[in-house]
């Protein structure tokens, strides 16, 4: 019984690494890969919205054992096994990120002050390669206003944007 299971699952997906697989078991496994993917959305949805490094990191690095499995490159039971463990690390990071400051700010940085009460803090701008420009332009997108004397704070964020907070109007 256990045999032909294993035959049947060999004729669909392809388990032999040594043969090429035909181009339906490389549908198959996409089809199978895309329902898995959606399954790993909805267990671990928070990482698929966030732009901090370990879960862009993440994204990276499943869609590339999902490309390579898909093809026939990598074992494809591995290739589902493999991912479920990263989003376990992933949850083990912001596990212990939350519980501490110090690795919270190693794996997902920390914000720069661009704007501090309607002075541009260059050094920052600099380090942060962000441009008056872009700066101006941020502000007048989020903020309504092009006057950086109206800017109370504006940070660059850990996951790349920019946040404006105003002065409160008299």
């Amino acid at each position: 019984m256990f045999e032909q299971v294993s035959y049947i699952i060999h004729l669909l997906i392809g388990t032999n690494p040594i043969e090429q697989i035909t181009c339906m078991q490389m549908v198959l496994r996409a089809g199978i890969l895309y329902f898995f993917g959606i399954v790993l959305v909805r267990i671990h949805s928070r990482f698929f919205g966030l732009k901090t490094a370990h879960d862009m990191l993440l994204r990276i690095i499943i869609g590339s054992i999902f490309a390579n499995a898909i093809i026939g490159r990598a074992p494809f039971f591995c290739s589902i096994v493999v991912p479920l463990f990263m989003i376990l690390l992933n949850w083990l990071i912001a596990f212990i990120s939350f519980r501490s400051h110090a690795i919270e700010i190693m794996v997902k940085g920390s914000h720069y002050i661009l704007v501090d009460d309607g002075n541009i803090v260059w050094k920052n701008m600099r380090y942060s390669s962000i441009t008056k420009d872009e700066l101006l332009e941020t502000a007048r997108i989020k903020a309504h206003t092009q006057d950086i004397h109206r800017i109370k704070k504006a940070y660059l964020e850990n996951d790349g944007e920019i946040s404006i907070v105003l002065f409160e109007n008299n």
